[in-house]
């Protein structure tokens, strides 16, 4: 191989591979630069290039390891330029003497062939590993690796690299960004993907991944479809392809009734694709129709347009229909199943509140109980929101609170598009004196557009054209 002032002699590199060492260490023909201190944290050395020698930028950083491998020392091989144009990156775990071993091989100016540098390394690293029991990558690397590659923030590569395996090499990492990326996964879509499940980088892609995104195509998604279901919904990905991810698919597009829908709901809100269909969903939908006496066709449709209702806790179903029992509505009314909807969104103590607000107005909790029978949607507004249009309602239109009650649609209306808007079209028609007394005033605000428009505006277009104005 030449001798020692251009290569390592044969023997050299058996004692190297074998992880015996070089030799001595001497200053002569290298510069350092060493921060902080071996007991406080890294100490990082770069070795910089000798004119003529062909030797890259090298950082070595050596500090007390992680995992606990007392002695470790972490090597950054960073560009290397080699005699064939080979360029090497990789960061190795490593004993003490491979750390020797590299000063050595920079002192002496001495570069083993590409192939054979390479697999020293993975050996002396493997080596260290097995010898410890606790080595593990270097996880600044990981965090570089994910920032460089995946546009993590610093904070999100550093709690996903937490997460991450054993890594001896990105070969299989890169492999799986390199799928995901050829499947029209990337930025922020690829980032939510590796953030939720960091252990992805180190599948098999045809192993692992490709199978799943293969049982996806054949399922009817396309490739918008996929990338829209694994953005909301990420844990397909982690199911065993077979026995799981098709049999749900199956049981949900049977659940939703066709194929579409189930696809429509996936691509918004697909969490509930994750649900325990033996220990959850059947048990519920048995509850409903058995003991509420509701309509499996209710039940389907019900499920369509919000299938996360379906999909929570039993417990959590039965304690609904408790407080839905307390509102009064009859089970067998086609309202019960809106009404539980509506609580599902409703926790005791916002309802409460809302009882409260209204006694302010002089309402009853008997008087709320009414409008939420007649029209309960509007429970689901903030208790500040409520407050503004019951406000505005009262003391700005004029309606009375307890016509409210019974008239409850307007609460459930815009206050700036719909409410507010309507009420200048009426105060315009008073101040003409084309306002009629026999209007009833909840008809008025909560008439369809084209209704409003052919009743209260049409007519007066051509004597009152700010009327379309303040619409």
């Amino acid at each position: 191989m030449g001798s020692a002032q251009g290569g390592l002699t044969a023997a050299e590199v058996e004692d190297f591979e074998r992880g015996r060492g070089l030799g001595g260490v001497g200053e002569e023909g290298r510069r350092r630069r060493i921060a902080g201190s071996a007991q406080g944290g890294h100490r990082r050395v770069s070795a910089l290039r000798d004119a003529g020698e062909g030797v890259g930028a090298r950082d070595v950083r050596e500090g007390p390891g992680q995992g606990g491998t007392r002695g470790s020392a972490l090597i950054n091989l960073g560009f290397y330029s080699f005699p064939s144009g080979l360029y090497l990156r990789r960061t190795y775990l490593v004993g003490r003497r491979a750390d020797s071993m590299l000063h050595s091989l920079v002192r002496r100016h001495a570069l083993l062939p590409p192939m054979q540098l390479c697999r020293v390394f993975l050996c002396t690293g493997t080596s260290a590993s097995s010898a410890g029991g606790t080595a593990s990558p270097d996880p600044h690397f990981m965090v570089e690796y994910l920032v460089d590659t995946c546009g993590f923030s610093a904070d999100g590569a550093s709690k996903a690299s937490k997460l991450l395996p054993r890594i001896q090499s990105t070969e299989k990492a890169d492999a799986v960004l390199g799928f995901f990326r050829s499947q029209g996964i990337d930025g922020a879509n690829l980032r939510r993907i590796i953030a939720w499940k960091p252990a992805l980088l180190g599948w098999d892609v045809e192993t692992n991944l490709a199978p799943k995104f293969k049982l996806l195509r054949e399922m009817g998604l396309s490739e918008s479809d996929i990338i829209s279901v694994l953005r909301v919904h990420p844990i397909v990905i982690g199911y065993n392809s077979q026995t799981t991810l098709l049999r749900r698919f199956k049981i949900w597009e049977s659940l939703f009734g066709s194929k579409e829908i189930l696809l429509k709901n996936l691509r918004s809100s697909g969490w509930f694709f994750s649900s325990n269909i033996e220990n959850v969903v059947h048990p519920n939908m048995n509850f409903l129709r058995d003991e509420c006496g509701i309509p499996e066709d209710r039940i389907s449709l019900a499920i369509q347009k919000h299938p996360s209702f379906i999909s929570q806790n039993p417990y959590a179903l039965r304690a609904l229909v408790d407080r839905a029992d307390g509102i009064g509505i009859p089970r067998e009314s086609g309202m019960f199943l809106w009404i539980l909807f509506v609580l599902h969104g409703v926790s005791k103590e916002k309802f409460e509140a809302h009882v409260k607000l209204m006694n302010k107005f002089g309402l009853s909790k008997s008087d709320l109980l009414t409008a939420v029978k007649k029209h309960p949607t509007f429970l689901r507004l903030s208790t500040e929101l409520l407050q503004g249009k019951m406000e505005f309602l009262v003391k700005d239109v004029g309606i009375a609170p307890l016509d409210i009650a019974y008239h409850p649609k307007p609460l459930g209306l815009s206050l700036e598009k719909r409410l507010i808007p309507r009420f200048r079209v009426m105060e315009i028609l008073k101040s003409e004196g084309l306002w009629k007394s026999t209007n009833k005033l909840h008809i008025f605000f909560s008439s369809s557009g084209p209704n409003f428009l052919q009743k209260y505006v049409l007519p007066y277009k051509d004597k009152l054209p700010k009327l379309l104005e303040v619409m």
